[in-house]
């Protein structure tokens, strides 16, 4: 399952790559840049690394653009059976994140009820 998680950064590394021939993209390159170069220096200062995923939700939008520039590439681009193959990878994310957030409850759940009878 760790695997896939790497699918979506696996397409907007490229994504990223192809923006940056593109004037249009230069705003959110920008931010990308200042983000992780303030935030990078950070993290590595740290005595005890503790990675704060908050401080990268508002990039979130900028990497499902350059995912979707590159997904959207893929598809003119590369063989059925392979664009077939990207979108499996994507449903077996969707999926697999699904069932751990509800595997997670579930638990949490029976962890509650067991620790108040």
């Amino acid at each position: 399952m760790l695997v896939l998680g790497l699918v979506p950064t696996a397409l907007a590394v490229p994504g990223l790559l192809l923006a940056l021939r593109r004037r249009l993209y230069l705003p959110l390159i920008a931010m990308v840049a200042l983000t992780m170069g303030s935030y990078l220096p950070w993290v590595v200062a740290q005595e005890e690394w503790a990675l704060k995923t908050k401080y990268f939700v508002f990039l979130l939008p900028i990497y499902v653009v350059f995912g979707m520039n590159r997904i959207e590439m893929a598809r003119r681009r590369l063989p059925a059976w392979a664009w077939v193959g990207v979108v499996a990878l994507l449903i077996a994310l969707v999926v697999a994140s699904h069932l751990y957030l509800y595997a997670f409850s579930v638990d949490d759940l029976f962890a509650r009820a067991a620790g108040s009878s």
